[in-house]
């Protein structure tokens, strides 16, 4: 069973700025590199997001009540940008 993540170790742009990469440190100090493509950036940062409020709201639960696993919204309409010189762009 893998270790619990301790850290990012970084987040670059890779292939020409279609992916990126992040390099996580996990706490018995092992090390993992994950790649993502451009295209699933938005999912990716929307699912993380929503599993993010999930978290919150079941740690804010106190009392004999199970906690919902209901998912919080479901996104509609998603954008993903970057910012260019101070302006941000939507892709």
């Amino acid at each position: 069973m893998r270790s619990a993540t301790g850290r990012i170790v970084q987040c670059k742009p890779i292939k020409a700025g279609h992916a990126i990469e992040l390099e996580l440190e996990f706490t018995d100090g092992s090390r993992e590199s994950f790649e993502c493509e451009s295209h699933f950036l938005a999912l990716f940062i929307g699912l993380l997001h929503s599993a993010s409020v999930e978290a919150e709201q079941i740690r804010k639960r106190q009392g004999p009540e199970q906690p919902s696993l209901e998912v919080p919204y479901i996104a509609a309409d998603v954008r993903a940008g970057i910012e260019d010189r101070g302006r941000y762009v939507v892709a």
